[in-house]
């Protein structure tokens, strides 16, 4: 799993992709961006309709 860098979560965002992030125990969530600063992310998750802000973020991938 790489780090994705603030271009690579802009892209992610515009064109909807779906990522992979990994917090800091070790789990890790699937869904869109919707919207992201410095430190945090707020995901539509894949398996749940809800929107959530993911804070301690320890690596991304990008899924499709």
């Amino acid at each position: 799993m790489e780090y994705l860098h603030g271009v690579d979560l802009h892209m992610a965002q515009r064109n909807r992709s779906t990522v992979k992030i990994e917090v800091d125990d070790g789990e890790t969530v699937e869904g869109r961006i919707v919207a992201f600063d410095d430190w945090h992310l707020l995901m539509q998750l894949k398996d749940f309709p809800c929107v959530v802000l993911v804070a301690a973020i320890a690596r991304m991938e990008q899924l499709g």
